[in-house]
């Protein structure tokens, strides 16, 4: 009887190591650990990225989602004057404190809510309606948003390609882009949607040994001092 038991526990063992294998395959194919995961190996497009520059990431994720305001895209040669006129229809509570990040004091533009680009007017409406459009059609003909605000980027390289530099998004923010009139400027807000950490990412540093803390802040959207700090 018991050597029939434990021929049982074997079978039992043996057949569950075996679906504990199938299911981390399909894990591994799903969250695409390789370089040719986009969410490991990012490459910008010319036409649908808007890269923002000299911004602070945890500033942003403070104005977009623990003070939930909309924000604006600043291009290159905006005037001080054109910066005033953009909020002037809304009420703006200027003395919102934001927290900083340790032993740093973010400058004034890193707290307003412009997000800057190097990108001129014609320039960066041009992207951003074409952006807009292309949210537009596949959340109309495939049920489901495109657009996501990505805060922070890892590099990182392989032992075996040390001189390929790859970039991985560490945060998504679901975005909606929204414009009042046509011609004029477009309103980026956080559309409400849960916050994603880049689970490949979390899956390739998890094969290095490495805690990826993002996933439990996000959930508990708490501030992102820790992942953020020089």
């Amino acid at each position: 009887m018991n050597s029939e038991n434990n021929v049982l526990n074997e079978k039992s063992t043996s057949v569950k190591s075996k679906i504990e294998e199938a299911v981390q395959r399909a894990r591994q194919r799903l969250l695409g650990v390789d370089l040719k995961n986009r969410f490991l190996n990012y490459r910008t497009s010319r036409r649908r990225t808007i890269r923002v520059v000299n911004e602070i990431p945890k500033e942003i994720f403070d104005i977009l989602v623990l003070h939930p305001k909309t924000m604006q895209f600043k291009p290159s040669e905006i005037s001080e004057e054109e910066i005033r006129s953009l909020f002037e229809e809304e009420d703006i509570n200027e003395d919102l404190p934001f927290p900083n990040l340790p032993d740093t004091e973010p400058l004034k533009h890193h707290t307003d809510r412009l997000l800057q680009t190097n990108l001129t007017k014609e320039e960066l409406l041009k992207k951003l309606s074409y952006v807009h459009r292309q949210a537009e059609t596949v959340f109309r003909e495939q049920g489901y948003s495109i657009l996501y605000l990505a805060l922070g980027f890892l590099e990182w390289t392989t032992i075996e390609r040390p001189n390929q530099l790859n970039k991985a998004p560490l945060i998504l923010i679901p975005v909606e882009l929204k414009q009042q009139k046509v011609r004029t400027r477009f309103s980026l807000c956080w559309s409400g949607a849960e916050l994603l950490p880049n689970i490949s990412l979390e899956a390739k540093l998890r094969e290095q040994g490495v805690n990826f803390l993002l996933l439990k802040r996000l959930r508990r959207k708490l501030p992102l001092i820790p992942i953020f700090s020089p």
